[in-house]
């Protein structure tokens, strides 16, 4: 077996690991996992396409064979540094599309509740980060108030975000 189908096996069971794990969470958990990460992912976006642009622009690295080669373990492959380079650019931009994908989902479900009362607990909780006391204040309410409308309001976007699963919890 050549390094790469180990490396992909690895990656492939580290990958299945991760799912079922998160998977484990009921959707509302899951939920706000995800709204905790959605200003991150956005960040993400950015970085990994500069990222990407930044490789583009390296064009002359790995020209020859000669100058450098990354041996396949004595199976008698080889990458010159240019297919490595590419390989680069194509894990990123998968990994770049996944992550599109995830916040076109996010940004679907905040728009389906965005004009629910009290959306505004769902920016101030998830997207900066304040206590349940300090939104409270903000917005004249008791905390068990707060609690309440961010519950819907979570509830709500897990039916967008996971479909049934998120109606029977």
């Amino acid at each position: 077996m050549a390094n790469s189908e180990k490396i992909d096996k690895i990656i492939e069971k580290a990958v299945n690991a991760g799912i079922k794990a998160a998977s484990n969470l009921n959707p509302f958990k899951r939920t706000e996992q995800l709204l905790y990460s959605y200003p991150t992912l956005k960040q993400q976006i950015i970085k990994t396409e500069q990222y990407i642009e930044d490789l583009n622009k390296v064009d002359s690295i790995g020209k020859s064979k000669d100058i450098a080669t990354f041996g396949g373990g004595g199976s008698g492959e080889s990458k010159d540094m240019m297919e490595v380079h590419q390989e680069r650019i194509q894990e990123k931009l998968k990994s770049l599309e996944r992550t599109r994908t995830d916040v076109k989902w996010i940004e679907v479900a905040l728009d389906a509740v965005c004009n629910e009362k009290h959306f505004e607990i769902i920016e101030m909780r998830y997207f900066g980060n304040m206590s349940i006391v300090d939104i409270a204040d903000i917005l004249g309410m008791n905390q068990d108030g707060v609690n309440t409308h961010k519950r819907h309001l979570v509830k709500r976007l897990s039916v967008f975000l996971f479909g049934s699963d998120a109606v029977n919890m």
